[in-house]
């Protein structure tokens, strides 16, 4: 429930190696983790990235094998706050395991580590993040892909949170799908019909349990908040963001937040896909408007 505890774990467990030696975000960034998910190695946590600013840091491989025998799961087990020894089997039982509770609701707190450090308006410049070129042939620079998206319904009935990518597109504009088919693309018509943007939300360096679930394709309306609860037995601590009222986890890394468009729309991709694949031209998508950024002191971003 907590990302930074998570690192603490993975680095008692060796599975962690901190890389003070400066990298490169194009394409280091995207090649070391690839490599250290196909030999399983430990997760790379890398402490300087040139052109970034200081203390601005990077995970790689939060979700990757184990090469020792028994712990090949062990990363992935640890999202769900299992010991590293689970089996593929005792993972998928904790995720089931919430479909017959309850649901624990989160917890609103005043404010949490996320807020450490806010930007407003004209002070938001998602370039001074670290905004990595994963692949060689990807179309753009991508912000968030081990992150989600949240957005609530107009009636304020459904919170939902979704793993989706989301590309650089200017300081303070990304671009990415949110499809029909997809909660986000969902809620994002129910705005669109009021001819309101949609207030949005995205979450990077969360809880585990909280990443987990977003990426899981719970039914529709059922909010994944509640889901997380239900699954770890405790509630997640949210937090009030700046300028939109979405609820959003209080020791996050970084939370951007603002609007999805009602109508722009910008040239996302092509990304290299996780299957080992990539389209060869990109397709026109929504813009997402960030209107605030905040975040822990020395956050850490996770590319991939």
């Amino acid at each position: 429930m907590n990302f930074r505890s998570f690192i603490d774990e993975l680095r008692r467990r060796n599975d962690l190696v901190e890389i003070a030696q400066p990298v490169d975000a194009n394409p280091e960034i995207g090649a070391i983790p690839r490599k250290v998910y196909e030999d399983r190695a430990p997760a790379p946590l890398f402490q300087s990235i040139r052109g970034v600013e200081p203390g601005f840091r990077v995970l790689g491989a939060p979700a990757g094998l184990n090469r020792q025998k028994g712990e090949e799961f062990g990363r992935l087990a640890l999202h769900f706050g299992l010991p590293k020894s689970a089996r593929p089997k005792e993972i998928l039982e904790r995720i089931i395991s919430a479909s017959g509770s309850s649901p624990i609701a989160p917890q609103i707190v005043d404010s949490g580590p996320c807020k450490e450090n806010i930007w407003r308006g004209n002070e938001v410049d998602l370039t001074r993040f670290l905004v990595p070129l994963l692949h060689a042939a990807d179309g753009g620079r991508y912000f968030g892909i081990y992150g989600f998206h949240v957005v609530r319904s107009p009636d304020g009935s459904w919170d939902s949170g979704s793993v989706a990518r989301s590309m650089l597109h200017d300081k303070n504009t990304l671009v990415g799908p949110a499809m029909p088919q997809q909660h986000i693309g969902m809620i994002h018509g129910m705005w669109k019909s009021q001819g309101t943007p949609t207030p949005w939300a995205m979450v990077l360096g969360a809880p585990p349990a909280a990443l987990a679930v977003a990426g899981m394709p719970l039914p529709e309306r059922v909010s994944e908040g509640g889901y997380v609860g239900a699954m770890t037995g405790e509630a997640v601590e949210v937090v009030r963001t700046e300028t939109n009222d979405l609820l959003v986890p209080a020791n996050a890394e970084i939370i951007l937040e603002g609007t999805i468009s009602l109508s722009e729309r910008a040239m996302e991709g092509p990304i290299g896909e996780y299957h080992g694949y990539s389209f060869a031209v990109g397709r026109e998508q929504p813009l997402f408007h960030v209107e605030a950024v905040t975040f822990r002191h020395d956050p850490i971003l996770l590319p991939k």
